[in-house]
């Protein structure tokens, strides 16, 4: 049986991920996407393994989401896709 489906497995020993992602906006059935995506793999506090890349949204940032996370359209110009890092 996997370790990980073990149900008395004290949570310190479950390997998880955290993700995060910033985006040009609060909308995206309105044409907000992603322009940062973020994701570390923790195992009992430690990170283990990190994927970190901007992401050209092809579209610009609002002024809005760009006074949350500081990354401006220049920063994007040179980014993979979502679908290029997907």
């Amino acid at each position: 049986m996997d370790r990980m489906l073990i149900p008395d497995l004290p949570i310190i020993d479950i390997p998880y991920v955290a993700i995060d992602t910033e985006t040009t906006g609060l909308d995206p059935s309105g044409g907000d996407r992603v322009v940062e995506v973020a994701a570390l793999r923790f195992h009992r506090g430690n990170v283990l393994d990190s994927f970190v890349t901007l992401v050209n949204p092809l579209t610009p940032v609002k002024r809005p989401a760009f006074i949350v996370h500081g990354i401006t359209d220049g920063m994007l110009a040179g980014a993979p896709t979502f679908s290029d890092i997907f």
